[in-house]
């Protein structure tokens, strides 16, 4: 009895003071939640609604533009007052903000039909020095405007793939290797060809906006220009291209070191890099930033699901998130990156069936595997559905939850509105505000800043009173979250 009198005070202490460095940390390591705009007329009324969703975080994007890939033709305005005005109404309602800087690839010009701004690439040395001297200029220029407005987090770039794979490599990269082997093309072209009664001709485009008169002609256009983009990255011309590739791979690396050095000298808030799902582990300078930021458009499935199923998808997505979560801190640790905070610098899907499938496809075609075959998907002829979507936000949770919570360090929405009638423009939109329609979406974001902190008390707490003897409440807390791991 003398022992319980002693033990139970004991236990209790220890929650409470478990409690408190809980909270405290969580107040520490705020998470970054929030997400960029559609098209808001009014930023006060934007920002308050916000506010008002259990959001703390405005993203907002500047623009660099492209004009061929391969050219170091690269420009950007000065002033962007409508992003300034935004910034400054976030700031004076107590809102974080991230500035994401980016490069729109110039579809006005013909030789980019097939291309985005992931594959822009200066077909010189000197171009591409060229190209880093204006990138340095712009990047410093609104570093200076973050300092001055006081932006919390800075993105260098987004999404600019093989201007940041900076690894050396001792062989050909996949991307490039796959499109300059036309068999490897003509086999997975075969795929989508036998499917050829199934597509209309209206979704038969180029990215350009070109419609073409059938699928054989676009697909072999398509090949044809990226098996010369291929060609030219891989230097494949060349008596010896991989030391042409790892060369290239140097000055890449050398010139980003460059560009964090001149940001940093005029901006002291956060830095990170907004990098495409599939290529955060080719990007080699991640030890300059301070977050390691991800355009997180992870595909979390392979196969179609009936609607019926919906509702089942939710171990699914989580499972296969805590596997994507593993895989970005086996890399981090591979690179003695300390388990660095991760921003989601762009999370969305559709509010289309199986949109987890495939998150960055709002039009077009794919062909998917089936038990018996293969199967043409439609995207835009998808039925409308809400809850798949908060599905794999909620399994996301649970994962990063798993981890410990503080994994992530934020996510940024892509895209939120005031506006219903912004659904009609923005396949992506969560709408939010007092017009929001009931979408299951918001309430599972809304969970990583309002419940995060206390099911990682929860969960540390089930398991202390596990380790001291109380498999009872242990049990039940886990039955509760669903875990029973």
């Amino acid at each position: 009895m003398s022992f319980l009198r002693l033990a139970v005070p004991a236990v209790i202490s220890f929650l409470v003071v478990g409690f408190l460095v809980t909270s405290y940390r969580s107040q520490k390591n705020d998470f970054y939640l929030g997400g960029i705009q559609v098209n808001e007329a009014d930023h006060a009324h934007w920002i308050e609604t916000l506010k008002e969703s259990g959001m703390n975080t405005v993203a907002v994007t500047v623009y660099a533009h492209q004009g061929d890939w391969d050219s170091s033709n690269l420009w950007f305005d000065d002033e962007e007052p409508w992003v300034v005005n935004e910034v400054r109404e976030a700031k004076r309602q107590g809102l974080k903000v991230v500035l994401v800087l980016r490069v729109a690839l110039d579809h006005a010009f013909e030789r980019n039909k097939f291309f985005w701004h992931g594959m822009i690439m200066p077909q010189s040395e000197p171009e591409l020095e060229e190209w880093f001297a204006r990138y340095r200029r712009f990047a410093r220029h609104w570093a200076a405007i973050a300092q001055f407005e006081d932006i919390d987090v800075l993105a260098v770039a987004s999404e600019l793939n093989t201007l940041t794979n900076a690894f050396p490599v001792d062989e050909v990269p996949n991307l490039e290797e796959y499109w300059s082997n036309p068999e490897k093309v003509d086999f997975e072209d075969q795929k989508v060809l036998a499917h050829e009664d199934e597509i209309e001709q209206r979704h038969l485009f180029a990215p350009g906006g070109e419609v073409y008169e059938s699928l054989g002609d676009l697909l072999d256009e398509k090949a044809g220009a990226h098996e010369q983009w291929a060609r030219a990255l891989a230097f494949l011309g060349d008596a010896d291209p991989m030391s042409r590739i790892n060369e290239r791979r140097e000055i890449l690396r050398s010139n980003w070191t460059g560009v964090i050095s001149d940001v940093r000298d005029v901006f002291d808030g956060q830095l990170t890099y907004a990098a495409n799902f599939d290529q955060y582990h080719l990007v080699a300078f991640w030890d300059q930033l301070d977050l390691m930021g991800i355009n997180a458009y992870f595909p979390l499935r392979r196969r179609e699901l009936p609607l019926s199923e919906v509702a089942q998808l939710e171990p699914l997505l989580e499972a296969r998130w805590r596997t994507i979560l593993g895989s970005i801190v086996a890399f981090q640790d591979a690179q003695g990156l300390s388990r660095r905070r991760v921003l989601f610098t762009e999370l969305g899907y559709v509010r289309r069936l199986n949109s987890t499938i495939a998150p960055w496809a709002v039009s077009g075609f794919s062909v998917l595997p089936t038990e018996k075959g293969t199967r043409l998907m439609i995207w835009e002829d998808q039925p409308t559905e809400r809850k798949e979507r908060a599905a794999a936000v909620a399994g996301l949770y649970q994962a990063n939850l798993s981890m410990g919570g503080d994994l992530l360090a934020g996510i940024l929405y892509w895209k939120l509105s005031t506006e219903p009638a912004h659904e009609e423009v923005e396949p992506f939109v969560l709408v939010i505000g007092d017009r929001a329609l009931d979408d299951p979406l918001l309430a599972e974001l809304q969970r990583f800043r309002w419940r995060r902190p206390i099911d990682e008390w929860l969960r540390r707490v089930g398991r202390i009173l596990g380790l001291i003897g109380y498999p009872v409440l242990n049990t039940q807390y886990r039955t509760q979250r669903g875990e029973l791991t």
